[in-house]
């Protein structure tokens, strides 16, 4: 984020004026901060392989758009991009707004909070359908060890954690 030098409002770093007074933002300060924000990068992307290497633990994040910015990504196109370890285990997504459609995953919940019960009701409902398909060969959880899985529910619970706890058996 870059300050606006007018109005201090707190800009994105790939625009080039101000959103709310289109003051022209200075360059040489977004280029200092793009390239901060290169080398944090790196360094979490170094360390992250570091992570997978030794411990091969499978987490789950979010992956709205506010909780992929946090984490460095402009869209979850880019998240997906960024690492053959990233991997959506949610429902298809349309596309809308210019942005991609995504098509769902094999490890989707089928199970629906409302139609089907509560949150916890669909992620015990998910934990005996997925072990079910496991049991009988028609996925393998081991696809799953040391990858990021990208949902929409993350940090409550979902069907990720069920995921990430079975690979990580």
């Amino acid at each position: 984020m870059i300050s606006c030098p007018v109005c201090m409002l707190m800009n994105t770093l790939d625009v080039d004026n101000c959103a709310c007074c289109q003051t022209l933002l200075p360059p040489s300060e977004r280029i200092r901060q793009l390239l901060d924000q290169v080398k944090s990068l790196k360094t979490q992307l170094v360390s992250d392989s570091h992570n997978e290497i030794n411990q091969c633990k499978t987490t789950v994040i979010n992956v709205n758009a506010k909780s992929l910015r946090a984490l460095g990504y402009k869209s979850i196109d880019a998240w997906f991009a960024a690492s053959p370890n990233h991997v959506y285990i949610g429902r298809a997504m349309p596309a809308y707004q210019g942005k991609s459609a995504i098509p769902g995953s094999v490890w989707g919940n089928p199970f629906k909070i409302g139609r089907d019960g509560t949150r916890e009701d669909v992620v015990t409902k998910y934990h005996a359908y997925i072990t079910a398909k496991i049991g009988r060969g028609e996925l393998n959880i081991k696809e799953l060890q040391g990858k990021t899985l990208g949902c929409w529910c993350s940090p409550e619970a979902c069907h990720g954690d069920v995921l990430a706890t079975l690979s990580n058996k």
